[in-house]
Protein backbone atom coordinates (compact mmCIF):
# COMPACT_ATOMS: atom_id res chain seq x y z
CA UNK A 1 0.00 0.00 0.00
CA UNK A 2 0.99 3.76 -0.49
CA UNK A 3 1.04 5.89 1.86
CA UNK A 4 -1.97 7.45 0.18
CA UNK A 5 -3.89 3.99 0.18
CA UNK A 6 -2.89 4.13 4.36
CA UNK A 7 -4.09 7.12 5.23
CA UNK A 8 -7.28 6.76 3.07
CA UNK A 9 -7.85 3.28 4.70
CA UNK A 10 -7.50 4.69 8.18
CA UNK A 11 -9.80 7.35 7.24
CA UNK A 12 -12.45 4.39 6.91
CA UNK A 13 -11.62 2.57 9.29
CA UNK A 14 -12.43 2.47 13.02
CA UNK A 15 -9.51 0.55 14.64
CA UNK A 16 -10.17 -1.32 17.40
CA UNK A 17 -7.55 -1.32 20.21
CA UNK A 18 -7.24 -5.46 20.62
CA UNK A 19 -4.45 -5.66 22.87
CA UNK A 20 -1.69 -3.30 24.17
CA UNK A 21 0.55 -3.52 21.46
CA UNK A 22 -2.20 -3.03 18.45
CA UNK A 23 -1.48 -0.15 15.72
CA UNK A 24 -3.80 2.46 15.82
CA UNK A 25 -2.06 5.37 15.40
CA UNK A 26 -1.28 6.31 11.48
CA UNK A 27 2.10 7.52 12.22
CA UNK A 28 3.04 4.83 13.61
CA UNK A 29 1.31 2.19 11.16
CA UNK A 30 3.40 4.33 9.13
CA UNK A 31 6.47 3.94 10.62
CA UNK A 32 6.05 -0.34 10.77
CA UNK A 33 4.91 -0.45 6.88
CA UNK A 34 8.47 1.31 6.14
CA UNK A 35 10.05 -1.24 8.12
CA UNK A 36 7.81 -4.35 6.31
CA UNK A 37 8.71 -3.07 2.92
CA UNK A 38 12.31 -2.84 4.04
CA UNK A 39 12.61 -6.04 4.86
CA UNK A 40 10.10 -7.79 3.34
CA UNK A 41 9.29 -9.18 7.38
CA UNK A 42 6.31 -8.31 9.13
CA UNK A 43 5.74 -9.48 12.59
CA UNK A 44 3.01 -9.27 15.16
CA UNK A 45 4.02 -9.27 18.72
CA UNK A 46 0.52 -9.87 20.25
CA UNK A 47 -0.87 -7.02 18.27
CA UNK A 48 -4.44 -9.14 17.63
CA UNK A 49 -4.57 -11.45 20.74
CA UNK A 50 -2.40 -11.20 24.12
CA UNK A 51 -0.19 -14.49 24.02
CA UNK A 52 -0.38 -14.67 20.12
CA UNK A 53 3.04 -14.23 18.09
CA UNK A 54 2.84 -14.26 13.79
CA UNK A 55 5.69 -13.71 11.21
CA UNK A 56 5.05 -13.34 7.64
CA UNK A 57 6.11 -12.32 4.36
CA UNK A 58 5.04 -11.33 1.16
CA UNK A 59 4.78 -12.93 -2.56
CA UNK A 60 4.98 -10.39 -5.32
CA UNK A 61 3.96 -10.91 -9.24
CA UNK A 62 6.77 -9.60 -11.67
CA UNK A 63 4.48 -6.22 -11.84
CA UNK A 64 5.00 -5.37 -8.22
CA UNK A 65 1.68 -6.90 -7.21
CA UNK A 66 1.10 -8.50 -3.67
CA UNK A 67 -0.40 -11.84 -5.09
CA UNK A 68 0.04 -13.88 -1.71
CA UNK A 69 1.63 -14.34 2.06
CA UNK A 70 3.27 -16.81 3.53
CA UNK A 71 3.14 -16.76 7.55
CA UNK A 72 2.59 -18.76 10.97
CA UNK A 73 1.24 -17.66 14.40
CA UNK A 74 2.63 -19.40 17.72
CA UNK A 75 1.78 -19.07 21.02
CA UNK A 76 4.55 -16.53 22.64
CA UNK A 77 5.60 -18.71 25.11
CA UNK A 78 6.21 -21.74 22.30
CA UNK A 79 8.59 -18.80 20.25
CA UNK A 80 11.25 -16.38 21.30
CA UNK A 81 12.01 -13.27 19.41
CA UNK A 82 15.70 -15.07 18.06
CA UNK A 83 13.51 -18.03 16.70
CA UNK A 84 10.46 -15.84 15.65
CA UNK A 85 13.24 -13.59 13.34
CA UNK A 86 15.18 -17.19 12.25
CA UNK A 87 11.58 -17.99 10.98
CA UNK A 88 10.94 -14.95 9.36
CA UNK A 89 14.17 -15.12 7.49
CA UNK A 90 13.03 -18.16 5.98
CA UNK A 91 9.77 -17.45 5.03
CA UNK A 92 11.07 -14.67 3.22
CA UNK A 93 13.53 -17.07 1.46
CA UNK A 94 10.84 -18.65 0.45
CA UNK A 95 8.50 -16.11 -1.00
CA UNK A 96 11.53 -15.11 -2.76
CA UNK A 97 11.53 -18.61 -4.61
CA UNK A 98 8.23 -18.40 -5.28
CA UNK A 99 8.67 -15.25 -6.95
CA UNK A 100 11.80 -16.27 -9.06
CA UNK A 101 8.74 -19.45 -10.17
CA UNK A 102 6.41 -16.40 -11.29
CA UNK A 103 8.59 -14.86 -13.50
Amino acid sequence: MTDREVEEYFGRMDLEQKTENTITDLAEMKKALEEIRKNRISYDIEELEKGLVCVASGIFNPEGDLVAAIGISSPNGRVGMDTLEVIGKDIKKYCLEVEQMLK
